[in-house]
């Protein structure tokens, strides 16, 4: 069962934040947890800068001394960006901080102390005296917290200690020593955690149980994704609700990333949920944020407006991956249809409103002749093969999630077993999106 789009309910006021590394102009920046209305630059002039948190009124992040008279230190900006103090709270060393974690009562950050040794601070009330967390030394890369532990990667080892009275644990789970994580997050089930590659896609997100049983250890229980596994760029990585989100960091080159985003249960995985996105080292989710400032900013501002731009299809999803042709045809056109008992349901969400062709392709049906797919005959059998179109429907689409029930049926007559895939484009007054799709399978009754 395919459920990529079938998301619950979020805050519509809340915020996915990043950091992206660029020496001394490294900068916040945010998007909407749809993934829409990214802003790289939300703070900017960030000296060498490394992890990021919020708490719902506020944004920090870490950034480096100057190694000489400038402290490192955790920096503080409104959750707008606005009212940014870039020396919020010292770090006590000229070197890095390069992770940070928020309450709305305590901060947390991880420092180098300018060699092999790196620790984990608190500060409790926000801005009060600070304290090294036991336990934590070299090879330290990332952390995470809940309610009464810290959390964080150390070796090939999730390590972990109590808050109030540290009691730590640095062998405290076992994820292999073949790995080495990076990245952590906890929620109430599980802790997940980055393994890196030197290979763009080559990388996982890893998770066990939180009661750390070595037998629920799985390292590859996303795969696909691009870490580069360095403590001095370390990869980020946050759970939120129903879904858990990382920065895939650019391998082999580029500075472009993205923002990856699946389900707690592994299922919908996007690996450009946010996409070009500057070299991400940090990532946290505030479900819990203001609204967003209206467009144009609170002035308005001023010139022509700018042309709309073409639809932006989220993602697509169906009920189910394998069906059986229901006893319905289902309409070429129209805006709604009635719901069927055999089939599945195609759901797409768009950021406006839209007209979306639904193209159904059957997998290898086809014959690549003169630049198109065409129906195989004895002339072109010997040509590459390709996905052929059966039939396109036409659907008028409202901004928003949209359902669109596919009985396998069009006039009247079933789709033949095989394989298939429906292919979304979505037009607007701006112009075509770019192509989404979703695979099925028709199987027998």
């Amino acid at each position: 069962m395919l459920v990529g789009l079938l998301v619950a309910a979020q805050s519509a006021h809340a915020y996915i934040y990043w950091l992206s590394y660029d020496s001394n102009n490294s900068r916040v920046g945010r998007a909407d947890l749809t993934g829409l209305n990214p802003n790289g630059s939300l703070v900017t002039g960030i000296y060498y800068g490394a992890g990021v948190a919020a708490d719902g009124t506020h944004v920090y992040w870490g950034q480096s001394g100057n190694g000489a008279t400038v402290m490192g230190s955790i920096g503080r900006a409104n959750s707008d960006g606005t009212s940014p103090d870039a020396q919020y709270q010292t770090a006590a060393t000229y070197c890095g901080v390069f992770g940070v974690r928020a309450t709305p009562t305590d901060l947390f950050w991880l420092k180098s102390d300018c060699s092999s040794t790196r620790r984990i601070d608190h500060a409790p009330n926000l801005g009060g005296q600070s304290y090294n967390e036991p336990g934590a030394g070299s090879g330290v890369c990332g952390f995470a917290i809940d309610g009464s532990y810290v959390y964080w990667s150390q070796g090939h080892y999730i390590a972990r200690s109590t808050i109030a009275v540290a009691l730590p644990d640095t062998t405290w789970l076992d994820v292999g020593a073949s790995n080495a994580p990076c990245g952590v997050a906890v929620d109430a089930g599980h802790v997940y955690w980055t393994n890196g590659s030197a290979t763009a896609g080559g990388g996982s997100v890893g998770r066990a149980t939180i009661d750390g049983n070595p037998a629920s250890v799985s390292n590859s229980f996303i795969t696909g994704t691009s870490f580069l596994n360095n403590v001095s760029d370390p990869t980020g990585l946050a759970v939120s609700g129903a879904f858990i989100y990382w920065t895939n960091q650019p391998v082999g080159g580029g500075t472009a990333g993205s923002i990856g985003r699946a389900g707690v249960d592994g299922t919908g995985v996007a690996q450009n949920f946010v996409p070009n996105v500057f070299f991400p080292v940090g990532l946290d989710v505030d479900a819990a944020g203001p609204a967003p400032a209206p467009p144009g900013g609170a002035g308005g501002g001023g010139g022509p407006t700018p042309p709309p731009p073409p639809p932006l299809i989220v993602g697509v999803g169906s009920t189910h991956s394998s069906f059986a042709p229901g006893d319905v045809s289902t309409p070429l056109r129209g805006k709604t249809a009635k719901r069927v008992p055999r089939g599945t349901v195609f759901s797409f969400k768009l950021d406006q409103p839209a007209t979306v062709s639904i193209a159904i392709k059957k997998r290898k049906a086809g014959r690549l002749a003169k630049g198109r797919c065409r129906k195989p005959t004895r002339k072109t059998a010997h040509k590459r093969r390709c996905d052929l179109t059966v039939v396109t429907l036409k659907r008028t689409a409202h901004s928003g999630l949209n359902k669109v029930p596919f009985s396998g049926r069009i006039r009247r007559k079933a789709l033949a077993l095989g394989r298939y895939r429906a292919v979304f484009t979505a037009k607007g007054t701006g112009g075509t999106s770019k192509a989404k799709s979703v695979a099925f399978r028709i199987v027998k009754p």
